[in-house]
């Protein structure tokens, strides 16, 4: 026999006769022995079974799981003797102490602490001689609910302080864009043209209206287009002369993220994408252009190494003033 091998086995034997004559399981032989488990499986033993029959044992036979009734019988004896409910340090050390006091595997299959205070609170109201028990996990339910409350109440606090400010800033942007769209209304921006002044664009009527077409009869009265034209029959301008829709860009935000966009209705536009998002979504700031399409793919290109996805970017504080140092663009 190997020097090894005989090492281990006396190891066995004197760690089963400080355990009661039981012997360890190869985890906790581990522990307190130091021996790794490379150095016997494998090499000496397929498996701790015959490595416990070498050295003069049965196998070790696998534990059945704790009932719940013996948990609660533990956790209340633990309660009495700390005089209050036990924290994971404490159960954790009475557990190293104790054989028969299980680790805190057993008890997270009851759920999580405030689930084993319920489920202790019901086991000692069945039992009169737990009395003591019961009143201990009273004061410490009440306490638990108390602590619960303060931060409810300390959150909704949070909630309120901070529901008039993103208020203001909605209604200041809301005023911003209202009246920027009411300048552009009365000064409606030139038209970009690269024709010389006075030509109208080819095939385009000055007197035709868009959606329509007039034509006229032998008789010399106006009609309407036969239903049968199409618009593909109907000749369309070129971009460059097309008269510019006023609109905006607007920045919207959402946590740590910035959404850059157009629309014609800001504040359309922030109720249709607050309804989609998980999160609460707000306006920081609105650029008034008569180019919204070509001013918002500016700020995607300019920005196009902070982007996450789509129209969502990363930005940080100076680009944020950045954008909003632009009012009309």
């Amino acid at each position: 026999m190997s020097r090894d091998k005989q090492r281990i086995l006396e190891e066995i034997r004197r760690t089963a006769a400080e355990n009661d004559g039981t012997p360890l399981g190869w985890r906790k032989f581990r522990r307190v022995t130091g021996i790794r488990l490379g150095e016997w499986y494998g090499p000496l033993w397929a498996c701790w079974s015959d490595a416990l029959r070498e050295a003069g044992f049965p196998p070790n036979t696998k534990k059945q799981p704790f009932s719940k009734e013996y948990l609660l019988e533990e956790l209340a004896g633990c309660v009495r003797d700390l005089g209050r409910f036990p924290s994971n340090g404490q159960m954790l050390f009475r557990s190293r102490h104790r054989q028969q006091f299980p680790s805190l595997g057993p008890f997270k299959r009851l759920g999580c602490k405030r689930q084993w205070l319920a489920w202790l609170i019901e086991y000692c109201r069945a039992r009169p001689d737990y009395a003591d028990v019961l009143a201990i996990c009273n004061q410490a339910n009440n306490a638990a609910n108390n602590q619960t409350n303060d931060v409810n109440q300390s959150n909704n606090s949070e909630q309120a302080d901070n529901i008039p400010q993103e208020s203001n800033a909605t209604q200041a942007n809301s005023e911003q864009v209202d009246n920027v769209a009411h300048n552009l209304s009365n000064n409606p921006p030139a038209r970009r043209s690269n024709n010389s002044a006075g030509k109208q664009p080819s095939g385009v009527s000055p007197q035709k209206k868009r959606g329509k077409k007039s034509t006229t009869s032998p008789r010399g009265h106006n009609e309407r287009a036969s239903p049968t034209s199409t618009s593909r029959n109907r000749p369309k301008p070129d971009d460059a002369n097309r008269q510019p829709t006023p609109g905006f860009v607007y920045l919207f935000k959402m946590q740590h993220h910035y959404k850059i966009g157009h629309s014609r209705d800001v504040q359309r536009r922030k109720r249709e994408l607050a309804g989609q998002l998980p999160h609460r979504l707000t306006i920081v700031h609105v650029i008034a252009t008569d180019d919204p399409p070509g001013i918002e793919a500016y700020w995607h290109k300019r920005f196009a190494a902070q982007r996450t996805h789509g129209e969502w970017f990363a930005l940080t504080a100076a680009q944020v003033a950045a954008f909003q140092q632009r009012k009309v663009m």
